[in-house]
């Protein structure tokens, strides 16, 4: 087991819940994040830099949203210079400066609860894969058995 004290990252933040944070190596694939509440008062490395929303402004939601699209991604990726494919890095500067569109108030509420459907549906297909994957082997065992050419002896 690590020590957690020790790490290489030159700087630590700590989290709040609600924050947004994004991974400055791979924000061009839509690596970023919600900081949850069991998550709330973590360090996190300066790879993972965290924001806090103005309310009133916009929401963390229709942020998340915003930075979940290619497009997005790929105005990311043209805003800054890196070596090779996988070598951009996303300074915080690029998404203080990226101009964010703020819909009307009645808009982002129906944003905040499309993000929140979204969620619900992404944890019934991980449950749904997780199912898939253990049916998977015992559907081929009684579909092939299990002698050398599948037939059971």
């Amino acid at each position: 087991m690590r020590d957690s004290t020790a790490t290489s990252a030159r700087t630590l933040y700590k989290t709040k819940s609600g924050q947004f944070i994004y991974n400055r190596m791979f924000t061009f694939e839509g690596s970023c994040a919600l900081v949850s509440d069991e998550c709330d008062g973590s360090y996190i490395s300066n790879e993972l830099p965290p924001f806090e929303i103005k309310s009133g402004l916009a929401s963390v939601k229709l942020l998340m949203t915003l930075f979940m699209t290619e497009s997005d991604w790929h105005m990311l990726r043209t805003s800054t210079k890196g070596g090779g494919d996988r070598r951009f890095l996303i300074q915080p500067e690029h998404i203080r400066r990226r101009p964010v569109w703020t819909p009307p108030p009645e808009e982002v509420i129906c944003v905040n609860a499309l993000f929140d459907s979204r969620l619900v549906l992404k944890t019934k297909y991980t449950a749904i894969r997780k199912a898939n994957a253990a049916l998977l082997p015992a559907t081929l065992d009684r579909l092939f058995g299990d002698g050398p050419c599948g037939s059971r002896q």
